[in-house]
């Protein structure tokens, strides 16, 4: 039986639930299947910019819902490693594997047509070894990017993959969106707030008035723990 490799080359500006479901169906077609991944900022006017390293820290998530024999490879152009894969296995005269590249219609129509098969790629082309199969999106990247220019984290996190945990999703959602001024003060207070309580201040309601907590116990002269609330 012949070996199958799917390729499947995604800008992901983010990796999405229309994303998820075409990597699932290649990766049952295949032995293997690698998702090549750009990782380069991704910036078009009217839309918002999804940063390369936001990217990035992103698939610390995605990987763990990725199937266990699909390979992600993060960096560089995806479409270049698509040919780069394609182009070692016909410059090494492998007969023994077929593989399948995987994209939109018009993406395989102009990235990887008949005419460049045939140049680049003559042994794998000529023996039949390539396939193009069309991957239908259900749901648009642009549309993700919208959701974030429009600050919309509740469509955002309902279009995420599904096999994510609901803290995934947030924690995505913040590594997209950003932390929101509001947020990082609820979390300062929330931090000295938690400071006090482990120094043994029950009551920490009170306002701190040179050196004392109104409310709570005496925290000594103005300054005394001046240290244990400085943040990094």
């Amino acid at each position: 039986m012949q070996h199958t490799v799917g390729l499947f080359a995604l800008s992901a500006s983010p990796y999405h639930v229309g994303h998820e479901e075409a990597v699932n169906a290649a990766a049952a077609q295949n032995d293997v299947l690698w998702v090549f991944v750009s990782t380069s900022d991704r910036a078009r006017k009217g839309e918002a910019t999804v940063k390369g390293e936001d990217k990035k820290r992103s698939w610390e998530f995605y990987e763990k819902i990725i199937p266990k024999n699909a390979r992600v490879e993060l960096g560089g152009s995806p479409v270049r490693k698509v040919w780069e894969t394609l182009g070692e296995a016909d410059k090494l005269g492998d007969v023994k594997t077929l593989f399948r590249i995987y994209g939109g219609e018009s993406e395989l129509a102009e990235r990887f047509n008949a005419t460049q098969l045939r140049k680049y790629v003559p042994g794998l082309f000529e023996r039949g070894q390539v396939e193009l199969v069309i991957s239908p999106r259900t749901f648009s990247g642009s549309e993700m990017r919208q959701f974030i220019a429009s600050k919309d984290r509740v469509a955002f996190i309902d279009h995420l993959p599904n096999a994510l945990t609901t803290e995934d999703k947030e924690e995505l959602c913040d590594i997209f969106f950003g932390t929101e001024p509001e947020d990082l003060l609820r979390d300062y207070v929330s931090e000295i707030v938690n400071r006090w309580r482990s120094v043994g201040l029950e009551d920490v309601g009170g306002v701190l008035e040179n050196g004392r907590a109104t409310g709570s116990k005496d925290l000594g002269k103005p300054g005394a723990m001046e240290e244990d609330y400085k943040f990094a």
